[in-house]
């Protein structure tokens, strides 16, 4: 149930705003905000099914580790 409304909502603001930037030929600007509204329903399907969400707080020690590690090495 929890998903049927998610995805009427996201359908619902595409009625909306598609119209309207397409009418005005913002192609950019649709992409992006058809590709935000996907991920941003994706995420929010994941939550309503209580399936584990992505930390980015994980990408950034997993990115920054390594850095931090020979940082330490190199200063004493």
């Amino acid at each position: 149930m929890a998903i049927f409304g998610i995805v009427s909502a996201i359908a619902l603001l595409a009625v909306i705003e598609v119209p309207f930037l397409w009418k005005k030929r913002m192609s950019k600007e649709l992409t992006i905000y058809t590709g935000l509204m996907i991920f941003g329903m994706v995420l929010a399907i994941m939550k309503s099914m209580d399936l584990p969400l992505p930390n980015p707080l994980d990408w950034v020690a997993y990115i920054y580790g390594p850095a931090s590690k020979l940082v330490d090495k190199v200063l004493p």
